[in-house]
């Protein structure tokens, strides 16, 4: 449990990173990572829950009678085609983006207020884009043909045509979900494991040893965990710009005015940036009180959060400047109806919502009390989810609905449907994120007792135990395994275990100390070299599918254009090279020698299952190395303050 030192005033808020670090041993940093799971849901989660799981039964009652009636229970027209199912669509991947850019960027920047606040961000990512995904389904009016996108032969001979940024969507997508769920998952195989040595039911500690992989804390493990998180991040970083470049050529590649122009990939990017950081503000702020997390997510992480939120709105600004200045200067007629539209039209609600929200709350962050005051933050990041979501219904209603000629010009007004449906996503996306709060750490603990001991660097005195006790020597092959308080310990350890000779030893801990590399023992991860594998893989399976089903299998002439064209073949080429060099990469990370040991020796030792992953050191020397001398090997235990010696049988 948390010592009396770690007792939490109302000023620990304002304290530096650094000094609410320090506020928290590891074993109080490991009590609060799994507070939200350990203990039963309190008032504030049920009633949440409730409210949240109403939406989402609401939302699938609509979207049954959508599927049901048809898709003219919406308020789509002609020639509004697209309306609230885009726009939810590009609002809720963009959601995603910030969770990428947090975990990964953040992660690549060496960034350290990322620590605290990347598991909400990643879980926040998965079920944006979940959120998303319905409604391009939906808006095929026959979501049951929706295998009709992926490449495959079916009865009809139609194939994904791969000119259309509509089919690129689809692998942008799945690529996206894919290799952020991997991502996410390998972060929290740690926080599993320190699940699996807490819990006292059976059950649990069985389900949470299937999904930490058997997690034992390693040297090697942590070798191989790090080389492929930072490859996972490396492959994120491009998919955070591919995915929403994909979702504007959506639009980009029409002639629609304020659509036809080549700022929208950065627009896109930035502007879904915006509204994630909104939206993990949004989230983290309430959390951090009910789970009296003030400690761990301070006030310095949040005012980083709003610095970057301010960086963002400042460019969206800078592109609406360059719309105006842009339609002005050439005098396009058409454009400057259409801006004119925005301001004083039917829509200018929606307008000076995004105006409001995107563009002049966020600049209340160029002021330190602002960013400071945790109401002001939360209500700016309200205004900046709401402005964003209006941009988007102003980008996309108000485009089609202004169209050349009168004819293609018409109003949309949302039917109860429309916006039931959205409520249905919303419910969606809070179910999932009180479900995870539930059931998963809301907090990365290995990565923030990492983070504290780059820092304070090692700690702890070493100190002879009092007394050591060594049970009766197994008949079989044993390890020898000597418990520490720091890591001061283990270094002074591995420094006599080198001189002695010994190859067969290993080091656990409940966090990377970086100290793997040092080992004799531990292999050059391979993920890298899997990773390349599987890129190359990726990049010859999507050049042939374009080839294949555009060229040769279902060959269509448009506008006489090339039947097979590399450039075209792009876009989803690098989406499926990036999703199988993630799937490379974790593969990388369970080879054959280093699969998850289900059956691993140390689980049989209690004390070791019970603060390894806490807050405990060990390292292990196998009674098969030639070197090895009972009396030796335990002298040299006894000797770098091992608080405790244990013979485990093999």
């Amino acid at each position: 449990m948390m010592s009396s030192n770690t007792n939490q005033s109302s000023a620990t808020v304002n304290r530096t990173d650094k000094a609410a670090l320090f506020a928290y041993d590891d074993g109080a940093l490991s009590d609060l990572s799994v507070s939200n799971v350990e203990s039963k849901a309190q008032t504030w989660w049920w009633i949440g829950f409730i409210i949240s799981v109403s939406m989402l039964l609401c939302g699938v009652y609509y979207i049954a009678n959508l599927l049901y009636n048809g898709l003219g229970l919406w308020g789509l027209n002609y020639p509004v085609a697209w309306a609230f199912d885009i726009t939810n669509f590009v609002f809720w991947i963009g959601i995603g983006h910030a969770g990428t850019l947090i975990s990964a960027i953040l992660f690549l920047l060496r960034q350290r207020f990322r620590t605290s606040i990347n598991r909400i961000a990643e879980a926040m990512t998965l079920f944006a884009v979940i959120c998303a995904f319905i409604y391009p389904l939906i808006h095929t009016g026959r979501p049951w043909y929706a295998w009709w996108l992926l490449p495959v032969s079916n009865p009809s001979a139609t194939y994904p045509q791969f000119r259309s940024p509509l089919s690129w969507d689809v692998f942008a997508i799945i690529t996206y979900f894919t290799v952020s769920f991997l991502f996410f998952y390998i972060g929290t195989l740690p926080d599993f494991a320190l699940l699996r040595d807490r819990s006292n039911s059976k059950m649990k500690k069985y389900i949470y040893h299937t999904l930490s992989l058997g997690w034992t804390g390693s040297s090697k493990q942590w070798l191989h965990y790090e080389k492929t998180y930072i490859l996972l991040a490396a492959l994120l970083t491009p998919l955070v710009v591919s995915v929403h470049s994909v979702v504007s050529y959506d639009f980009s590649v029409s002639l629609l005015p304020l659509w036809h122009t080549t700022l929208l990939p950065p627009y896109f990017v930035v502007g879904a940036i915006l509204s994630g950081i909104g939206m993990i503000l949004v989230l983290i702020i309430p959390i951090r009180k009910f789970y009296k997390l003030e400690g761990v997510i301070t006030v310095k992480h949040i005012e980083s959060l709003c610095k970057i939120g301010l960086a963002g709105s400042c460019f969206i600004g800078f592109c609406y400047v360059i719309e105006y200045f842009g339609a002005y200067y050439t005098d396009d007629i058409v454009m400057i109806k259409e801006l004119k539209s925005r301001i004083g039209g039917s829509y200018n609600f929606f307008f000076w919502l995004t105006i409001i929200g995107s563009i002049l709350a966020p600049q209340l962050f160029w002021f330190k009390k602002a960013r400071t005051s945790i109401k002001t933050v939360f209500v700016v990041a309200l205004l900046i989810n709401f402005g964003m979501w209006s941009e988007r219904f102003v980008l996309i209603v108000l485009t089609l609905s202004n169209g050349f000629l009168p004819s293609t010009s018409g109003h949309f007004k949302p039917t109860y449907v429309d916006i039931l449906t959205f409520v249905g996503s919303v419910g969606l996306f809070l179910t999932l994120y009180l479900l995870f709060l539930k059931f998963i750490p809301a907090i990365a603990v290995a990565e923030i007792k990492g983070a504290k001991a780059v820092v304070s660097g090692t700690t702890g005195d070493k100190k002879i135990p009092s007394s050591v006790s060594i049970k009766t020597i197994p008949q079989k092959p044993y390890l020898m395994v000597g418990e520490y308080d720091s890591m001061d310990g283990i270094v002074a350890a591995l420094d006599k275990i080198k001189k002695t000779g010994y190859k067969l030893y290993e080091i656990y801990s409940p966090y990377p100390t970086g100290i793997a590399e040092k080992t004799v023992i531990s292999k050059k991860p391979y993920s890298g070299w899997y990773a390349f594998i599987g890129g190359l893989i990726g990049i010859a399976l999507g050049l042939f599918i374009v080839w294949f089903m555009n060229g040769i299998d279902y060959p269509l002439n448009v506008s006489a254009k090339p039947l097979f064209n590399i450039f075209l073949a792009a876009p989803v080429t690098f989406e499926i090279s990036i999703l199988f060099a993630a799937i490379g990469a974790v593969a990388g990370m369970f080879l054959p020698r280093n699969r998850p040991n289900f059956s691993n020796p140390l689980f049989k030792s209690e004390r070791f299952s019970a603060s390894c992953s806490r807050d405990k050191y060990y390292i292990s020397v196998d009674s098969a190395d030639e070197k090895y001398l009972l009396d030796r090997t335990r002298d040299m235990f006894i000797s770098t303050g091992a608080s405790n010696i244990e013979l485990i049988e093999k």
